[in-house]
């Protein structure tokens, strides 16, 4: 049975599917007709106000000879640009600023070091204020002969042993002495006394008892800041002083096996040091 009259024909049917691909291809010319007819955009504000100004820059040879007659000087005359700058009262931005020189440097010298200076620092003594105690009657940097005037006036008969090097002109000196006494008495207890001194002045007192165990207790009482160690010489150093023993040592059976010497020690630490100073210093210079 034929369609109704108005039904379509079968090749409008066939090809229905590809209206919308049609369509679309319609739409992709009609766009690009309008995209060339379209005007083109003006050009930016700043190019455009360029390009005037570039089409002017050649000046008329004309033009640019008659300027320069107009500004070339006259025979002798200076030009401008090289003619002083006229006094305006303002100072000129274009010079370099002055500047000022930085003021010389005071040179400080050293005070030399003379010959006095250096035999006074290995011969002085301080205020007797600043004297350590060693025990008494016997205080640091105290001379030799008043010291040994002082043993004898006590009924000790000291002996002394010096040692006396003659040293070169500049070169202080570096003379010791040893006081050593018997049977002195320290602490009830008699033992052996050793005083030294360093250029006449008395650096470290050493005493040797006799009952090493007896005098411990007696030197622990009066100094218990000496601790015991566990090698068994003991130590302790309060600013300049310096107190060593080695009673706990010598009273225990290691020590007496070792046959270890008992004694104890004290000393001022700046002589010590002064002495030890002088070896590094002068000792080469004096045995020349």
């Amino acid at each position: 049975m034929k369609g109704m009259p108005n039904e379509p024909p079968d090749w409008w049917k066939r090809w229905r599917p590809l209206r919308w691909l049609a369509a679309l291809i319609g739409l992709l010319v009609i766009a690009r007709i309008v995209w060339h007819l379209w005007p083109a955009a003006p050009p930016p504000a700043a190019a455009r106000s360029a390009a005037p100004a570039m089409e002017a820059a050649p000046t008329a040879p004309a033009a640019t000879t008659a300027a320069a007659n107009e500004t070339a000087p006259a025979d002798g005359a200076v030009p401008a640009s090289d003619a002083a700058p006229a006094e305006t009262g303002k100072p000129d931005e274009t010079a370099p600023a002055a500047q000022t020189p930085p003021p010389p440097q005071e040179i400080i010298e050293d005070e030399p070091i003379t010959s006095a200076d250096v035999l006074a620092a290995y011969t002085a003594r301080p205020p007797e204020a600043q004297r350590l105690l060693f025990f008494a009657p016997f205080r640091s940097y105290a001379g030799l002969e008043e010291t040994q005037t002082a043993l004898e006036k006590a009924g000790y008969e000291p002996q002394r042993v010096s040692r006396h090097a003659r040293v070169p002109d500049g070169v202080p000196p570096s003379d010791l002495d040893i006081l050593t006494v018997k049977n002195y008495r320290h602490l009830d207890q008699p033992g052996a006394l050793e005083l030294q001194f360093f250029n006449d002045r008395l650096y470290q007192v050493e005493f040797e008892p006799q009952d090493a165990a007896a005098y411990r207790a007696q030197f622990r009482h009066q100094w218990p800041q000496v601790g015991h160690e566990k090698s068994g010489r003991s130590e302790v150093v309060s600013g300049a002083l310096r107190i060593a023993s080695s009673l706990d040592l010598s009273v225990s059976d290691v020590g007496r096996a070792l046959h270890t010497r008992p004694y104890v020690l004290w000393q001022d630490l700046r002589l010590v040091h002064q002495r030890d100073d002088w070896d590094y210093q002068f000792a080469e210079a004096a045995a020349r």
